[in-house]
């Protein structure tokens, strides 16, 4: 019965995991969106000769530029915790099968 709660418990967790990578990832995908966008209007304004929006809009894209790196920051140790959890289900699995042999 313990084996059973141990790989439950690493089934959820390993879920969760699983549910927080994909918040990270749009987490990621939203920020370089935001970084193209702001990019684009700076280079336009650049051409339009109107260099405070440029100026302006150059700084919003180094901001989203660097939430995107701290947004992949966060996607990649989130990785590292959803392998780790991968690792805690299999070996509650293994746990659990052993105690059925071992009852059998």
């Amino acid at each position: 019965v313990g084996g059973a709660d141990a790989a439950a418990d690493a089934a959820a967790d390993a879920e969760a995991a699983a549910a927080l990578r994909k918040a990270e990832q749009g987490r990621v995908e939203e920020a370089e969106k935001i970084a193209a966008e702001a990019q684009a209007y700076a280079d336009e304004a650049k051409r339009a000769g109107n260099a405070e929006a440029a100026a302006e809009a150059e700084t919003i894209a180094q901001e989203a530029r660097a939430a995107v790196a701290e947004a992949r920051e966060a996607a990649e140790a989130s990785a590292a915790d959803a392998g780790s959890a991968d690792t805690g289900a299999a070996e509650a699995g293994a746990a659990e099968a052993g105690a059925a042999e071992a009852g059998a």
